[in-house]
């Protein structure tokens, strides 16, 4: 009985032994392809686990395995972004799949010898794969792991020492040193005050690219510095820095030449073919370039920052447009009796607004742009914000910053011309015949005026509507969208 268990065991398949037996083992004419990537996350693991062989046959099967997996990994990462991008829903489960399907992967390229790594076709899969293991990242609002960037600087040494950082892949692509300045640009807008839309577009951005900067050993004036031999991301180089052997300097001009011409057209109504099938819609303004050229810009930029003071002891949230409403429509400044206050521990504050740490599960519903009212002690005044800052430190550890509003106004907005949007409204934000809103002054590099936050269902671009303030009505006609969230939109008001 042992001796047939034992002759099982060394029957089973080995999906790492070469690329046709890993697409025999896939069994891709009759399996589910919504399941090859889980399943390759298996057999990668294990494959790593028990430190099986290294071999060519093994790079060979994890370049299989990989092209395999691609169209139902992109497919797959369409629909958890189509939830995110219309800030529909979450679906962490998937999103923990696609997470794990990259890591995988990433870790099994990088256990590879640099003899069997340095070809164009295994580097390339494994930039591919850091480029979306950093997004999942960003997307997150998370540091990239551990080991990440030396992984990366490998795969260029690897490139830059078998002279083929110009080469382009079999896949058709782009080329190495394209695709590592690509996760460079990348990193360098992942500070946590991006959403998962905005960095979608930048990287749809990076991607159309004509040219990248050159990586040179001489430092220049201004610039980026990578260093090769450290876990680390790119970064401002001393103003002193000599050359080094294991130091890569380059410059962001090409791409701030590039911007500056999109966001020019774009700014005299031109279309741009290039940038046409870009998605989300809305995203990609000329205000969005500017904010992505200075975070990419060459020149360092120095900023006028409210001074931060630490602040420690509880600060008191409210999350709910409706008690926002309700606290400013009370005189008192009190919430009402139903209304959940929930405590955060204080970091700092400034004359801008206040940081604040949250830490345990249950709280994925803090996202950009969500509004808030707070507190820094019981007997300070309530202040209304908008988170504009997130950095998730640890699973269960997000550090929030949250902007402070000038005191918004309680009105109701109420239907007009006999159109109806108000059916099916929740109790908690129907009023009087309308629904409850924040009249705002936005202030923003493309938009100064008032705006009003309402709830994104009643939103329409054109809509007119009667804008109730306290005994005043007036009309007024629903502009632009300024900003979106899950559950509210700043609109303008004209």
């Amino acid at each position: 009985m042992l001796d047939f268990l034992l002759r099982a065991a060394r029957s089973e398949p080995d999906p790492l032994l070469s690329g046709e037996a890993a697409l025999v083992w896939l069994d891709v004419e009759r399996s589910d392809p919504a399941q090859w990537p889980a399943r390759v996350s298996d057999a990668l693991s294990a494959w790593l686990r028990k430190g099986r062989r290294r071999d060519t046959g093994a790079r060979d099967a994890i370049l299989a395995l990989a092209d395999a997996c691609k169209t139902s990994y992109q497919s797959m990462c369409r629909q958890y972004l189509a939830g995110e991008l219309t800030l529909s829903a979450d679906d962490p489960e998937l999103r923990t799949r696609l997470q794990e399907y990259q890591r995988t992967l990433v870790s099994a390229l990088d256990a590879l010898p640099d003899p069997l790594l340095a070809r164009p076709d295994a580097l390339a899969l494994l930039l591919d794969s850091l480029n979306d293991q950093a997004l999942w990242c960003y997307y997150r609002h998370q540091r990239t792991p551990s080991g990440f960037w030396a992984c990366a600087h490998r795969a260029y040494r690897l490139a830059e020492g078998a002279g083929q950082t110009q080469a382009v892949p079999a896949d058709g692509g782009a080329t190495l040193h394209f695709r590592y300045l690509q996760l460079q640009l990348m990193s360098l807008v992942s500070g946590g005050n991006l959403s998962t839309r905005q960095l979608t577009v930048a990287r749809q951005l990076v991607q159309r690219m004509p040219a990248m900067p050159e990586l040179t050993h001489e430092p220049q004036r201004g610039g980026f510095v990578v260093y090769l031999h450290r876990d680390a991301p790119p970064m401002r180089p001393l103003d002193d820095e000599g050359p080094s052997d294991g130091a890569r300097f380059w410059h962001s001009s090409v791409v701030m030449d590039q911007l500056a011409l999109w966001r020019d057209a774009m700014e005299a109504g031109m279309r741009l073919p290039a940038l046409a099938d870009i998605a989300p819609q809305g995203v990609m303004t000329p205000g969005f370039m500017r904010l992505l050229g200075r975070e990419w810009s060459s020149v360092r930029r120095f900023y006028r920052r409210a001074e931060r003071v630490p602040l420690s002891g509880r600060v008191d949230v409210i999350s709910r447009l409706a008690s926002i409403h309700q606290l400013l429509s009370n005189t008192e400044e009190h919430p009402g009796e139903t209304d959940t206050v929930l405590g955060w521990d204080g970091m700092n504050r400034s004359d801008s607004g206040v940081g604040v740490l949250l830490t345990g599960p249950g709280n994925n519903w803090v996202r950009l742009g969500r509004l808030l009212a707070y507190r820094t002690g019981t007997s300070e005044p309530w202040h209304i914000g908008m988170v504009r800052r997130i950095r998730r430190e640890a699973l269960y550890r997000l550090e929030v910053g949250i902007e402070r509003m000038a005191r918004p106004v309680p009105v109701v907005l109420k239907p007009l011309g006999g159109e109806d949007w108000t059916s099916g409204l929740s109790p908690a934000v129907a009023r009087d015949g309308g629904v409850i809103a924040l009249l705002v002054h936005s202030r923003t590099e493309h938009f100064r005026g008032m705006g009003v936050l309402l709830p994104r269902q009643c939103y329409r671009e054109g809509r007119e509507v009667e804008l109730v303030e306290w005994d005043s009505r007036q009309p007024v006609r629903l502009g632009r969208l300024l900003e979106q969230e899950a559950e509210l939109v700043l609109a303008e008001v004209l």
